[in-house]
């Protein structure tokens, strides 16, 4: 397994994950934004799955720092035992 760090040099620590949870509704304002009701919302863990980068379509990464990184940025810096 390799270890890798953002161009800044710092080291990647976390995958950003979306996870579809569908929340009930009052309706809709005129900005159309939703308007949340108080019946709160049912999280589909089995649709978990990494963030892709909108443009390169590789998975995005966070360093240390909190930073987002797409994996075609990011720069090997060995092997992990």
């Amino acid at each position: 397994m390799a270890a890798y760090e953002s161009p800044t040099g710092r080291k990647i620590i976390d995958v950003i994950e979306v996870v579809r949870n569908i929340v009930a509704i009052d309706g809709i304002d005129e900005k159309g934004e939703p308007i949340y009701g108080s019946a709160g919302g049912d999280v589909d863990w089995d649709s978990q799955v990494p963030l892709r980068h909108a443009e390169s379509g590789h998975i995005v990464y966070l360093d240390e720092a909190g930073d987002e990184w797409p994996f075609d940025k990011l720069n090997k810096i060995g092997e992990d035992d």
